[in-house]
């Protein structure tokens, strides 16, 4: 059987882009995902892949925007003004231990591609909410705990983004781990425990 027309980018990413059965809104969301991927964040990824030893390497995504900053002081009471987005080489190993192509809990992010789209996902979110569980691998400058935040993006399925939020001098919110459920595939974790705990 003939894939569809734009079915050809289709594996770049695990999200199905067909556009059949879409509204207008849903096929431009999807048009941006695909054209979203950041060639900086792939060499990134690539670089640990080949480097486990280069711990020490951030990948600074971008600024925190104004809208970023309101809806996380307003769910953690953080003012996160002049805060980066950061990813570390364990954000990175982490999501392609548990959402990769031997992923434990799913392949959602098996192509790297994909990884590489969580710029736009930040940018372009649809909510965000309080994640489950504290953080202690980033912690406030208190020692104590960071709190996570949960960023949403439906495209066909949903791409979540999970960061810590340390309330530090650092003032880097910081990518925890990042995976899509399939439209239709049922929830990767039961939303009671939330996102966050993936």
């Amino acid at each position: 059987e003939n894939a569809p027309a734009n079915g050809a980018e289709a594996g770049r990413t695990a999200v199905n882009t067909n556009l059949e059965g879409h509204t207008p809104q849903e096929q431009k969301t999807i048009l941006e995902y695909q054209n979203a991927v950041d060639p900086n964040l792939v060499s990134y990824i690539e670089n640990v892949r080949k480097n486990p030893e280069s711990r020490y390497l951030n990948f600074e995504v971008k600024p925190v925007s104004a809208r970023e900053t309101a809806d996380i002081k307003k769910l953690t009471g953080i003012d996160v003004t002049g805060y980066r987005h950061n990813i570390k080489p364990s954000a990175i190993e982490h999501i392609i231990k548990r959402h990769g192509e031997n992923g434990k809990a799913d392949h959602s992010m098996a192509n790297v591609e994909d990884i590489a789209r969580i710029p736009y996902v930040l940018e372009n979110y649809d909510s965000v909410s309080i994640g489950g569980k504290k953080d202690y691998a980033f912690v406030n400058s208190d020692k104590s705990p960071s709190q996570r935040v949960v960023f949403e993006k439906a495209i066909d399925g949903t791409f979540y983004v999970v960061e810590a939020v340390p309330d530090s001098k650092a003032k880097k919110l910081q990518v925890v781990t990042a995976y899509i459920n399939k439209k239709g595939a049922g929830q990767v974790l039961n939303t009671k425990q939330s996102p966050s705990a993936d």
